[in-house]
């Protein structure tokens, strides 16, 4: 096998502290400067550890934390505390036994004075603290609100009736002609503030006087902070200055839900509980939305309370929810999700989902066979691939080459040399069945119709694999083979990789560019003859996409082969049947075929298909690198441009880092960097419902299905993996599966640190892993 025509040279890649060397074909890396480094320093990560009452029934009313870390829920069912509970491995919400008295009692408010518990029934005010020497009477049964003031001064009430006592003795009472919803006291003032729904007051202790200071409606909670009330409404919040008691400005109603129920002030953040979940104002006025069971138990917010270790603790309907916040490097993060593919992602080597869960719970899941395993394991072994290229780890090694293993039988195991199955599975537990594709007759072949099933047994009676592999399949094997025969610093391992492109793209250009499955006909998804992509009228993606995709195929295989027919399959592609100008037709023009066209054109391209996007990006590591000539790859980096352009708003940290791989200076770290951190630690398939946000906007005229003008951090939104919509905004999803991070996280977290702009953690605070997260339980 003679060496390929394009010049293969080494280049040193510096990363902070250290010096890789690498081996490049004509891979180009980004443009460097001080701007196109992330310094990975610790930064702010969120989970959630999720509480679940034993008594479903259970209502839930008030949390608090006292000194000790202990937390405690008071419900109409007594005294609740936190049982066990770890990062996705929910724990109860438990009857709280510690102080036997307490069981016997009637507990209907629940406050922190000096950071310990006081408690409050239907006779006194009293505590275990300070040796149990607190305990006041009052003279309301039916009291329900309390509130701490100074030196052991409390005020109580029943919602119209109030208190205020000390040491056993009634210092005030009085009378509220409204219901009084919470009360609060102001330690700064020394007042304690209440609020009706139609009225925010205050009782002074001094001159033993109620005074409403402002009125409206519909009030429904409110937070004293210094001089400003922040009252909440059914329908938003206002802000009151307290010194001269009047309004700020206009309500504040561009929130993620504006039926409010709590305000609270935690760490110096303002937090907000709401009807549909608990939202965290930023610095730059924008939110953290914590909604569905991602982050917790319920949507309905009763309470929130400050927890310990920087946690803030959600009460809701349905239980509890831990919002823990950690130091992390993007480092540590990753190393927290290779353990999680490890231990829950791998299946005879492939990376798959985790999927048959049940209601979130991971520990009912189990792996199975997906019709894309080699595309996603590509993925994953490309991660593993740039993470052995810069740390020398063995296991990251030892990763790659299990996943090479499991590719390569996709083509043993199919029997038919060069044609690959979309996945395997031990003989008999897949049930063949026929397979209907409704009205495909109308469109292009009318065999497709009715099939039989495209599982096949192999030659090896103990295995099954399944035929109908398609175009993204195929996009898959090359992107992984290609960096292997690339990059891979192993001899043998880079001949298997380069002798599995050539028999498959061999297998393809025999077969008159069609991927041939079992029965002898072209596969659905397989066809990249002219006789086909030029059928289509010049705005159907296809056309653009088969065009470009097979480019890269041939030039790939002629530069690790040398064969000639490779190359000249590409250049008559590529002049004589205008496949350069279908792949570098601008992405703009793509859109709906007219009337006038047939129904397969019309239906490819009835909407924008983001798995396209993910076959471009992964293809050009083909296509740009290894293009025959300069005025080529300069033709492939303006095409790449400009799909990348058309992409930018989904901030893609996968796709801007692909064309970085072009030598673009342009390729929006900070938004690459900004999906790793924002990339949630749960991946479960939680349902979520974004599109009544008030704090969203939404585009006048909807294009390529961006459902919202700015896309939604991971964490808010259902959709994260590469080849699915970003912009989505809900999902009725059962919570019936759980998202790898090898393809979402690890490999643009390490094709970054590769390449140079993401630097390795530059402080030695040492994160944790999934082990260490789950392993902080109460």
């Amino acid at each position: 096998m003679r060496k390929a025509i394009l010049s293969i040279f080494i280049f040193s890649i510096v990363f902070p502290g250290t010096m890789k060397i690498a081996v490049a074909g004509a891979y180009s890396t980004p443009a460097r400067g001080i701007d196109t480094v992330y310094h990975d320093r610790p930064y702010e990560q969120d989970y959630s550890i999720r509480y679940y009452p034993e008594d479903k029934t259970a209502l839930l009313r008030r949390i608090v934390s006292d000194r000790n870390g202990n937390i405690c829920v008071l419900s109409d069912r007594g005294l609740l505390k936190p049982h066990a509970g770890k990062l996705l491995y929910p724990g109860e919400l438990v009857r709280d036994l510690s102080y036997r008295p307490l069981t016997d009692r009637k507990i209907s408010g629940l406050a922190l004075y000096e950071d310990q518990f006081v408690y409050l029934d239907n006779k006194a005010v009293f505590s275990n603290a300070w040796a149990g020497a607190c305990y006041s009477a009052h003279d309301l049964p039916g009291a329900v609100l309390l509130a701490a003031g100074k030196d052991f001064n409390f005020l109580v009430s029943d919602g119209q009736q109030l208190e205020l006592i000390h040491d056993g003795q009634n210092l005030w009472t009085g009378r509220s002609s409204a219901a009084i919803l919470s009360i609060q006291y102001a330690p700064d003032t020394g007042l304690f503030w209440w609020i009706t729904t139609h009225a925010l007051g205050y009782f002074s202790p001094q001159k033993k006087a109620m005074v409403t200071v402002f009125s409206g409606d519909d009030f429904t909670c409110f937070k004293i902070l210094d001089n400003t009330a922040w009252i909440g409404t059914h329908n938003g919040y206002l802000e009151l200055d307290l010194a001269t008691h009047k309004q700020r400005g206009q309500y504040h109603r561009h929130l993620p839900a504006t039926d409010l129920t709590v305000i609270e002030q935690i760490n110096n953040r303002l937090w907000f509980g709401s009807v549909k979940g608990a939202f965290m104002l930023r610095a730059d006025g924008k939110f953290n939305y914590y909604a569905s069971q991602r982050w917790l138990p319920g949507d309905r917010v009763t309470d929130i309370a400050k927890g310990e270790d920087g946690a803030v603790l959600v009460l809701t309907d349905k239980g509890l929810g831990k919002i823990c916040f950690e130091k992390f490097s993007l480092e540590q993060k990753a190393a927290y999700y290779e353990e999680q593919v490890r231990q829950r992602h791998i299946r005879y080597g492939f990376y798959s989902d985790y999927s048959n869960i049940r209601n979130g719970d991971i520990s009912t899941a189990e792996t199975g066979p997906h019709d894309s395993d080699n595309l996603w394991t590509s993925m994953y072994l490309a991660g593993e691939l740039f993470r052995w290229l810069v740390t020398h780890d063995e296991s990251a090694k030892q990763n790659c080459l299990e996943s090479l293993d499991a590719m390569e039988r996709l083509t043993t195991l199919s029997g038919i040399p060069g044609l690959f199955g979309r996945c395997v599975e031990r003989h008999g537990i897949v049930e063949f069945k026929n397979e209907y594709r409704k009205n495909i007759e109308d469109y292009w072949y009318p065999g497709y119709a009715n099939t039989p099933s495209s599982w096949r047994q192999s030659p090896d009676k103990e295995w099954d694999w399944r035929g109908s592999a398609s175009s993204d399949q195929a996009v898959g094997q090359y992107f992984a083979l290609t960096l292997i025969a690339q990059y891979m610093d192993d001899k043998e391992v880079k001949e298997r990789a380069i002798r599995l492109i050539d028999g498959l793209t061999g297998y393809i250009l025999d077969n008159g560019l069609k991927l041939i499955d079992y029965n002898g006909r072209p596969t659905l998804w397989g066809i990249w003859a002219p006789e086909y992509v030029n059928r289509f009228p010049d705005m159907v993606g296809d056309k653009k996409l088969y065009s470009s995709n097979i480019i890269s195929f041939l030039q790939t295989a002629w530069h690790f082969t040398g064969k000639e027919k490779y190359k000249d399959k590409a250049l008559e592609l590529l002049y004589k049947d205008h496949y350069l100008q279908n792949l570098t037709r601008p992405v703009s023009q793509i859109g709906p075929a007219p009337e006038s066209a047939d129904k397969w054109s019309k239906m490819l391209s009835g909407n924008w298909n983001n798995s396209d996007d993910e076959m471009y990006f992964l293809a050009y590591w083909g296509l740009y690198p290894y293009a025959l000539n300069d005025t080529l790859r300069a033709a492939y980096g303006e095409a790449i441009r400009d799909h990348w352009n058309i992409k930018r708003p989904a901030k893609d940290a996968l796709w801007n880092l692909c064309y970085a791989m072009t030598g673009a200076r342009d390729f929006d770290l900070d938004e690459t960097i900004w999906e790793l951190k924002e990339m949630p630690l749960d991946l479960i398939n939680w349902p979520l419902h974004n599109s009544d946000r008030k704090d969203l906007q939404f585009p006048k005229k909807i294009v390529r299905q961006q459902f919202v003008t700015e896309v939604l951090p991971p964490d808010e939104r259902p959709e994260n993996k590469h080849n699915r919509n970003l912009f989505t905004l809900n999902s009725s999803s059962n919570a019936s599966a759980e998202l790898g991070g090898g393809d979402v996280y690890l490999l643009p977290y390490w094709m970054g640190r590769y390449f140079g702009v993401i630097s390795a953690p530059e402080e030695s605070d040492q994160g944790l892993s999934e082990k260490q997260l789950t392993k902080k339980a109460w």
